[in-house]
């Protein structure tokens, strides 16, 4: 499970924290529009072998794609 929460939006960027399991410090992922990329700027703490992050990069390509913008949600898996 991924804690995602909306931290910067501008029009061409977008940056979301993601928390695993909804502890320990957050780490980010950011989306360009203007290239159509999305990367991860910094780690969370817990997330050692970067599973979160790439289940996250792809919850925030489902929200680009369905231009959804929300400022907080639930990613869960299983």
């Amino acid at each position: 499970m991924n804690v995602l929460t909306l931290m910067y939006f501008d029009g061409d960027t977008i940056r979301y924290g993601y928390q695993p399991e909804g502890k320990g410090k957050k780490g980010i992922i950011a989306y360009n529009s203007k290239d159509n990329t999305i990367h991860v700027e910094k780690h969370a703490e817990t997330d050692s072998n970067q599973y979160y992050a790439n289940m996250a990069k792809s919850k925030i390509q489902k929200i680009v794609t369905e231009k959804t913008l929300p400022r907080e949600c639930v990613q869960a898996w299983y």
